[in-house]
C-alpha cells in the first residue's frame, strides 16, 4: 500500500503538468471600434470635374456601412455599396456595386490597428488589396493589385 499511494501522487502530478499553452478564444482580432470611418468623406485627389464622396455609417457594435460614389456635373457615374462587419472570427469588407445585388465581392481584413486596415482577395482580378488609414482629419485609402495602385485622399465633412 506504502508503495501505491506515492506511484498514484506522482500520477496525478504529471497529469496536472500541461505544457500546453491554453487556446485563445475564438473572437476576432480587430479593434473594436472602427468609429473613425464614421461620417462623410469627400476625396480631394480627383480626377479634374469629378467629385467623389464615401458616407459611412454604424449599423450596430461591428458593422459598418458605406455608400460610396463618383459625381461628373449633375450624374452619378460610379457607385458601390460597402459592409465592414465580421463573419465568424474574421472580418470582412464586402463591396457590391447595387445595393440590392445578392453577391458581394469580399475581402478579408489581413492587418488592422486603432486607425488602419488592410483587406485582400488575391482571387479578384482589381484590386487586391484595399488599404484604409486614418491621417489626421484624412483617410488615405489605396486599391492595388500587381503593379497598379491607386490612391485615394478622403477629407472629412460631416460627422454622423
Amino acid at each position: 500500500m506504502k508503495k501505491i499511494i506515492p506511484l498514484v501522487l506522482c500520477f496525478f502530478m504529471l497529469a496536472s503538468c500541461n505544457n500546453e499553452q491554453p487556446s485563445a478564444p475564438a473572437e476576432t482580432i480587430a479593434p473594436k471600434t472602427y468609429d473613425w470611418l464614421l461620417g462623410e468623406w469627400q476625396r480631394t485627389n480627383d480626377s479634374e470635374g469629378k467629385q467623389t464622396f464615401e458616407n459611412w455609417i454604424r449599423l450596430n457594435d461591428s458593422t459598418y456601412t458605406s455608400h460610396g460614389f463618383t459625381m461628373k456635373a449633375a450624374d452619378t457615374v460610379w457607385q458601390e455599396f460597402a459592409t465592414l462587419s465580421p463573419i465568424n472570427s474574421d472580418w470582412f469588407f464586402r463591396v457590391k456595386m447595387n445595393k440590392s445585388d445578392s453577391n458581394s465581392t469580399d475581402f478579408k481584413l489581413i492587418e488592422m490597428g486603432e486607425d488602419f486596415f488592410i483587406c485582400e482577395n488575391q482571387q479578384n482580378d482589381f484590386p487586391k488589396l484595399i488599404k484604409y488609414k486614418k491621417s489626421g482629419n484624412n483617410i488615405l485609402a489605396e486599391i492595388s493589385a500587381d503593379t497598379t495602385k491607386v490612391d485615394f485622399v478622403f477629407e472629412k465633412k460631416t460627422n454622423n
